[in-house]
């Protein structure tokens, strides 16, 4: 298979059974995923999770401090591979030399491994991993059908085991640790190769299959966690110390120091590899070098890596922070230091390796530096390897292959040369671009003519190609909102889009609203029950709800989920207008969202909403007039109570059934007598009476129609529409004029409630 061939790894979902706090979580995945939820419920521990299953070199810092968190079994991934990482056919030859070449270590390694399985099961032969299994002797309907499954296998890795080797960074008394220098882990995964579920013709003679097919066996006999993707267990395969995924995570914010080192590293890393390449391209004999000293190439070689680190910074920067703060090398180009500069000002903000650099700069920016920075290692590194490739290429490929590409830059690359007097970065960055297609080329060519796996294994060993091959790569931010204004918000939410259109997947941990509106996401929201935190995709019917609810309650979608901590619903417009006008700061600060439900009628398929009982997960309180809540609660037969306290009754008691709780604001008299206040409406109507004559004539003649119309067929106060209530309001504003007392105490104990948790 072709390096640039092969598909890279597709995350089909993730699977935790226990993390700390997490319990039976089943995560989706999708190239861009938020998960939303209260604080507390676990967000930062699914991230964890995360950075322990896949091994996240980055987060190794903080998941060996998670060592006795981890359970053997309890976290799994589930990834549609290339078929390479099936086991190597049974008939791969190999011999182990007596002198074996580092390169060929990993190769023959696997080799071995992968024959002792095949001997475990018995296999006797086979040029294919399908003839492999055939040659158990499986019936032919199974070989057809399996052979289906593995074209593009997918595979449950699940961790098995993990020791950290100890560094100065981890503690003293780490335990499962070893004496070792740089950090680094070592991971386990059990494998399960997963497929669609067998036709009948396979599912009949599953058990009288050989044993390596005991989970295929398992799947139909009882639901097993494959089934989560939508597939069954199909058989065991043998052991694998990694996982064709990146996850990228700075799970805390690093100090002058930890930025510092990490670049030096980094750089320290790629330079003798770039040199290799440097000193090579300088000797192919395509330019004539100027009399005189011949030019310091170390210094070449640190120019160019410190433009490769910058420019991967920059990129990055442009998108999180634009026309904000830039990167650029400091002049000596030596030992990996780079300034901060301000784009607007043109100034230099700090430098890399002081330990005041990210005191000059506010949480926002240092948050979006510490992560470009971090781009910038990874870049340099990855710079490295394909350093070492195309050396390794160059010292071993036919020039005959060479030399047209060369021939046709001469002239450009020379005239890069004669205008500083030696062979600059800049001309042998124009000869490995165009030799980069013939190198590739070669390099295919060399995995073409590699006749089983174990050959291609050591070509790709031997000119490091597998930094060729495409890498699933997983982005994690924690709360990327974090000290930022919701304009700056909104850039950044942008860049995280940005990035996932470029190739990246990226999963955050968010309460913002700005990164739950982000058209094509997938949303979770994580949850805190008594047996643990669970986490639930939100379905295309949530959606939909989340997106009516949304509009009816005047907020965005991400608002929705990220700021409502009440849900007031009232009977209609004129009652959200009242409570928006008199008391809509003061609710909003709360958290409170207002939603009608024009009428009692609709009562019940209002406070019963699927959306709000199982996404929202908040206290709902309902705002109904003409009610006595005692009446409500108490014997009194259904004839003694008004209309809306026996809807009221009911309502309650199917809530009482389901365990929902509901707050019910119970109005004594018609709500807009609570709402306005009488000379208010005098100003409007000078003859009205005053509110108290009015409820005691309504409830004597105790007439049919609602009290709106009432009022105005009988006292001619006319109170049925918007504008009139708007009237009335401004009047209040005007006036100073304040609500009656008893719509006061009922919207101060909501409030009091809602603050402080009070249900």
């Amino acid at each position: 298979m072709e390096p640039d061939a092969r598909r890279p790894a597709a995350i089909r979902g993730v699977y935790i059974r226990k993390y700390k706090n997490l319990r039976d979580i089943w995560l989706p995945w999708h190239d861009g995923t938020a998960i939303f939820g209260a604080n507390g419920t676990g967000k930062t521990n699914l991230l964890e999770a995360l950075a322990i299953l896949f091994n996240a070199e980055e987060a190794l810092p903080l998941t060996a401090k998670r060592r006795a968190d981890i359970t053997p079994g309890d976290l799994e991934v589930i990834a549609q591979v290339p078929i390479e990482e099936l086991p190597w056919p049974p008939n791969t030859q190999f011999t182990v030399p007596e002198k074996i070449e580092l390169h060929e270590l990993p190769g023959l390694v696997r080799a071995i491994l992968d024959r002792r399985w095949w001997d475990s099961i018995g296999g006797p032969g086979g040029d294919t991993f399908a003839e492999g299994i055939a040659a158990l002797g499986v019936p032919e309907a199974v070989v057809t059908y399996l052979r289906d499954q593995i074209d593009q296998p997918v595979i449950r890795y699940t961790l098995r085991d993990i020791t950290f080797k100890k560094t100065s960074i981890f503690d003293d008394d780490l335990p499962g640790t070893v004496d070792d220098d740089p950090p680094s882990s070592t991971v386990r995964y059990d494998r399960t190769l997963l497929g669609a579920a067998p036709p009948a013709s396979v599912a009949e003679i599953a058990a009288v299959l050989p044993d390596v097919f005991a989970p295929l066996r398992t799947a139909l006999a009882e639901h097993t966690r494959g089934a989560t993707a939508g597939m069954v267990d199909l058989l065991a395969l043998p052991p694998a110390e990694s996982i064709p995924v990146t996850l990228q995570w700075l799970p805390r914010a690093r100090d002058n120091d930890e930025i510092d080192q990490a670049l030096k590293d980094a750089y320290l890393d790629a330079y003798p590899r770039a040199d290799q390449l440097t000193r090579r391209i300088t000797r192919l004999g395509i330019t004539q070098i100027p009399s005189g000293d011949p030019p310091d190439l170390a210094l070449g070689t640190d120019r160019w890596l410190h433009l490769v680190m910058a420019d991967a910074a920059n990129k990055e920067l442009a998108l999180t922070m634009p026309d904000q703060i830039a990167v650029e090398p400091v002049g000596s180009f030596e030992d990996a230091d780079f300034y901060l500069t301000n784009l607007r000002t043109k100034t230099k903000i700090g430098r890399t390796g002081r330990v005041d650099m990210l005191e000059k700069l506010s949480s926002g920016e240092r948050r979006w530096a510490d992560e470009a920075l971090a781009t910038a290692g990874r870049a340099v590194i990855a710079f490295g390897l394909r350093a070492t490739i195309y050396d390794a290429l160059l010292a071993s490929i036919d020039e005959a292959l060479i030399l047209p590409p060369l021939v046709s830059v001469m002239t450009e690359v020379q005239a890069l040369v004669d205008q500083v007097g030696y062979f600059s970065i800049e001309a042998i960055q124009r000869v490995v671009d165009v030799l980069d297609p013939v190198l590739r080329e070669a390099a295919q060519q060399q995995l073409r003519n590699a006749p089983d796996p174990l050959r291609r294994s050591l070509v790709e060993n031997l000119y490091g190609l597998h930094a060729l091959t495409p890498v699933t790569t997983v982005r994690v931010l924690d709360e990327p909102e974090a000290h930022l204004h919701p304009r700056a918000q909104r850039v950044v939410a942008g860049a995280l889009e940005n990035l996932r259109r470029s190739g990246d997947q990226i999963l955050i941990a968010t309460h913002s609203p700005q990164f739950l509106d982000l058209p094509g996401w997938a949303l979770a929201h994580l949850q805190s029950t008594p047996e643990g935190s669970t986490l639930s995709p939100l379905a295309p019917q949530d959606l939909d709800a989340r997106g009516a609810l949304a509009g009816e309650m005047g907020f965005t979608r991400g608002e929705l989920l990220a700021r409502i901590t009440c849900l007031l619903i009232v009977e209609g417009e004129h009652d959200r207008l009242v409570l928006d006008t008199l008391y809509g700061d003061q609710l909003n600060d709360a958290g409170i969202g207002i939603i009608r439900m024009f009428g009692t009628r609709n009562l019940l398929a209002t406070a019963e909403l699927d959306f709000i009982d199982r996404i929202l997960d908040v206290p709902i309180a309902l705002l109904i007039d003409n009610t006595r809540k005692d009446i409500v609660n108490g014997n009194r037969p259904n004839r003694e109570l008004t209309g809306e306290e026996r809807q009221l009754r009911d309502l309650k008691r199917e809530c009482d059934n389901r365990g929902r709780p509901i707050h019910v604001i119970g109005l004594n008299r018609p709500d807009i007598t609570a709402y306005l206040h009488p000379d208010a409406v005098r100003t409007l109507h000078p003859s009205f009476p005053g509110w108290d004559k009015v409820i005691q004539q309504y409830r004597a003649q105790r007439h049919p129609h609602s009290f709106k119309d009432w009022l105005h067929d009988q006292l001619g106060v006319d109170l049925r529409w918007t504008t009139r209530i708007t009237a009335a309001l401004d009047q209040m504003s005007s006036q100073s004029l304040s609500v009656e007392p008893e719509l006061a105490r009922k919207v101060e104990d909501l409030l009091r409630r809602v603050i402080t948790s009070g249900w």
